[in-house]
């Protein structure tokens, strides 16, 4: 486990295949180039007022994206924003594509934009219409056509659902 933030820039998360519970709390997407600053607790501050100073704090690095995903440690269990980018990643992504899990009354989405990270954040979605909506509001900020397939990790309600408007294809 890291102890400060030296030593989590060593740490990075696993993604497990199956059966598994994904953290759905406080997290930063960071570039890369800011964590090989001389004093790498700066780049932490900004986690301060949500993270308490003696949480243990975990990295995963994602080269591909040249970012890091800053994120609070508990019970070892893996983040859900590493986890999507991972998959995400293991698809190397050179295109438009969205990628999304609803779980626990919460939606976590990344999108790609011309192989590029533009979002990644997480949304409060008690029912299957804020999940649709949120997917929705997505497409229609970023400017991405209906046709760009949504990876989607949900149950078979709110898929369905958001079938009708969306090309959706399995996580």
């Amino acid at each position: 486990m890291a102890q400060n933030a030296k030593d989590c820039l060593n740490q990075e998360s696993t993604c497990n295949a199956g059966g598994f519970h994904l953290l759905w709390n406080a997290f930063a997407l960071v570039p890369q180039a800011f964590i090989e600053d001389e004093n790498p607790d700066l780049w932490l501050n900004f986690l301060r007022e949500r993270v308490p100073h003696d949480q243990v704090i975990s990295a995963a690095t994602f080269e591909e994206l040249k970012l890091v995903c800053l994120y609070e440690e508990k019970n070892e269990r893996e983040h859900v924003i590493p986890y999507i980018l991972s998959r995400a990643c293991a698809r190397e992504i050179t295109d438009n594509a969205v990628w999304a899990i609803r779980e626990n009354d919460k939606l976590a989405v990344v999108c790609f934009i011309n192989g590029q990270l533009h979002l990644g954040n997480i949304y409060e979605a008690t029912t299957k219409e804020q999940t649709l909506y949120w997917m929705l509001k997505i497409y229609e900020i970023l400017q991405i056509p209906a046709s760009v397939i949504l990876y989607l990790q949900c149950g078979e309600a709110t898929r369905k659902l958001i079938s009708s408007h969306l090309h959706v294809e399995p996580f």
